[in-house]
């Protein structure tokens, strides 16, 4: 498109050029031609009046020859300055989205890997039953719900309160030598932790799944406890607070519950039927 305006302008200039040197070099002889053609002598001052004319017309045709010249070069300075500007703006368009590219790019880098779900032992808000793996007598898994056979001599009876609270005194115990805070007492969780091992004894079972209330969160939703981080620990078999302590704290499951950083709130539930522990835990 630009060659062939350049072509066409080209063209009307030469036209123009040729105009001129016909009328610089061919005005005499036309007008000899036409004075010889009426039989009038061609006199010095009609010659020189004719070329005066000439002159006059050349001078005329000189100045619009310049003048489209400066016109046909702002036409080329615009349709360059435009192009320029056209190019400019595509550049700057790439750059752009090179840019955002990068950014994207940069972003999916250093975003964390999402965790997988079955990895995940807790979520803000999301109740988990913690750790995954309490089943009882599940092979494929540590077992840190099992009965224990031998039950240890009972020194002294003692109130089924009583020994609840000291189950939270040694568990507590155990959480100051690893130098973590204490936990604290909640009456909704000893609640619901003393009808969970009610539950176990009435209803003949051992499992944290209740056929009565659920799993351990379905349960502490009934009671209208709240909580970020839930988890359970069981046990049957043991007829004193430390031993049952003591036998949590050797199962790594059970343990790493008791030292579970992220809980505030504990109950414990105590059936001396049949030696049925419950310990709940909640964060918040």
């Amino acid at each position: 498109m630009r060659t062939t305006q350049k072509e066409g302008n080209a063209k009307r200039l030469s036209m123009v050029i040729v105009t001129i040197i016909v009328l610089l070099t061919g005005g005499t002889l036309v007008l000899s031609m036409i004075s010889q053609a009426n039989g009038e002598p061609l006199s010095a001052t009609n010659h020189n009046e004719k070329l005066s004319v000439k002159s006059l017309n050349a001078e005329l045709l000189l100045v619009e020859l310049k003048a489209e010249e400066q016109r046909l070069a702002e036409e080329e300075r615009k349709r360059e300055e435009e192009e320029r500007a056209a190019e400019e703006e595509r550049l700057a368009e790439m750059a752009r989205q090179e840019e955002e590219n990068r950014l994207e790019e940069q972003e999916r880098e250093s975003a964390p890997d999402p965790e997988p779900v079955e990895e995940r032992e807790e979520e803000v808000f999301v109740v988990t039953d913690e750790p995954k793996e309490h089943v009882a007598n599940s092979p494929a898994s540590e077992k840190q719900d099992t009965e224990v056979e031998e039950q240890p001599e009972v020194k002294e009876r003692a109130s089924n309160q009583d020994f609840e609270r000291q189950v939270v005194a040694l568990t507590n115990e155990e959480r100051k030598k690893h130098g973590l805070a204490d936990l604290e007492i909640d009456n909704k969780l000893m609640d619901a932790a003393r009808m969970k091992s009610n539950d176990m004894q009435t209803n003949d079972y051992f499992a944290h799944e209740s056929p009565t209330y659920g799993s351990p969160s379905e349960m502490k939703q009934h009671y209208g406890i709240d909580f970020r981080a839930s988890g359970e620990n069981i046990a049957h078999g043991y007829s004193s607070p430390e031993a049952v302590v003591n036998g949590w704290m050797n199962s790594e499951g059970h343990r790493q519950n008791i030292l579970r950083e992220e809980y505030t709130h504990i109950g414990v539930g105590y059936d001396g039927a049949g030696h049925y522990w419950t310990q709940m835990f909640v964060g918040r």
